[in-house]
């Protein structure tokens, strides 16, 4: 059904066209008990179909004639940080690796929090990571990633995205973030790295920080990386990303620095 269309007005879309999925048959409800606007809101009369229940869900039918659901058609689509991002979308992408049975992504505090169910030993962060960087533009790729078994779902058999919520915040305040940071004399790539993710996170730091949880995200990765770029480390956002903690990041901008040395070794000649 197209999603745009009054309900006067239904279009029956063809296969691998996405619309608003409805649903039809005797199973189908009268109404919503003593909830006339909602009543009104959600169903139709279709004049070939008759009584249609219009779920509020994006889908298609693929192909094979499999019925994939992609989302929501409102609720989905939210705005972070002046971008308009598409959760459903960002949902689709991570649901495009194999191991993943199904993909939830959410808000929270100003951070794009993705959870996925499956096994982490079959997938990781990184793998998560590279899918959303093939298939999305850089502000929509999620700052948190987490594996679960199952997602929780409330009575009617929806996703529990507030239990979801809890979860996240529950990681990120027990995560014990350190406020002091060993930094040797001389030093400079270590040095170099501080300062240049301290300017970008408004938060004190530690060598066992959580970066994610600190508030590092997609877009304070390409600032970060471009930052270290200048100062002579070559990297992208997706290896700031891969990093889980800032000694892991200092850890890729040696191994990024040494890399470039064996590359593009100094002649000296001499005079």
């Amino acid at each position: 059904m197209n999603e745009e269309r009054p309900s006067a007005d239904i279009e029956i879309l063809s296969s691998g066209e996405v619309g608003e999925l409805a649903i039809g048959g005797p199973q189908v409800a009268e109404e919503y008990l003593n909830r006339p606007d909602l009543t009104s809101a959600s169903f139709i009369e279709h004049p070939e179909h008759g009584r249609l229940y219009r779920t509020g869900d994006r889908a298609r039918i693929n192909r094979h004639g499999v019925l994939e659901c992609l989302g929501r058609v409102v609720a989905g689509q939210v705005k972070l940080r002046g971008q308009r991002v598409e959760l459903g979308e960002i949902e689709q992408a991570i649901m495009r690796i194999q191991s993943c049975r199904t993909a939830t992504v959410i808000i929270v505090e100003e951070s794009l929090v993705a959870f996925c169910a499956a096994d982490s030993s079959e997938v990781t962060r990184a793998d998560v990571l590279a899918t959303c960087n093939q298939w999305l533009p850089a502000f929509m790729i999620p700052s948190h990633v987490y594996f679960i078994d199952t997602m929780p779902q409330l009575p009617s058999g929806k996703i529990d995205k507030d239990s979801l919520a809890k979860t996240h915040l529950h990681k990120t305040n027990s995560t014990g973030l350190s406020t002091s940071t060993t930094i040797s004399p001389g030093d400079h790539v270590s040095q170099s790295v501080l300062e240049t993710v301290g300017r970008h996170i408004s938060q004190d730091l530690g060598s066992d920080t959580d970066l994610s949880s600190a508030g590092l995200d997609s877009l304070r990765a390409i600032r970060i990386a471009s930052a270290l770029r200048r100062q002579g480390f070559v990297l992208g956002a997706m290896e700031v990303l891969s990093a889980r903690t800032l000694s892991d990041l200092v850890a890729i901008c040696r191994s990024s620095t040494q890399s470039a040395n064996r590359h593009n070794p100094t002649h000296h000649s001499r005079r």
